[in-house]
């Protein structure tokens, strides 16, 4: 019989950094993170295609969101108020990991903040959520997707 391990959200990371360089700052505090991809479809239906709609892909697209408890003296709500506030041009470079090691999937990329609130609920930690969007920073980094093998 063989074992089965899962990948598991508590050992996932998030790190952020200066745009145009790799993330190296591990961004403790986040929970509940979700990365969306989608990509266009581009209708390329002919006559030979008898009767059925032929589709190729299109462009792709990505849509980080997160909830970031912020913490006292923690300088991680800083990182993407400043990103969101316009400080060092508005960006913020990210990495997410599934597993340190032996993971499924990283994503990095130089991400705009396109949506940032804050909630303080009475009975709740006060945390940001945040919606991250790729951007090209650097001409030199367009977002990445591997998918180990």
């Amino acid at each position: 019989m063989a074992i089965k391990n899962y990948l598991l959200g508590r050992d996932a990371k998030l790190f952020a950094g200066a745009a145009g360089s790799t993330p190296t700052t591990e961004i403790k505090d986040v929970k509940d993170l979700s990365i969306t991809l989608t990509q266009g479809e581009i209708d390329v239906t002919t006559r030979t295609a008898q009767g059925w709609k032929a589709t190729a892909p299109g462009l792709r697209e990505a849509e980080i969101s997160f909830d970031l408890l912020c913490g006292v003296g923690s300088n991680e709500a800083a990182i993407f108020l400043n990103a969101y506030n316009g400080t060092n041009g508005g960006y913020v470079a990210i990495k997410i990991v599934d597993k340190s090691t032996d993971g499924l999937v990283t994503f990095e990329a130089d991400c705009m903040i396109a949506d940032c609130s804050m909630e303080q609920n009475l009975e709740d930690a006060i945390k940001l959520s945040i919606k991250a969007k790729p951007t090209i920073y650097d001409d030199t980094r367009p977002p990445t997707l591997t998918i180990a093998a």
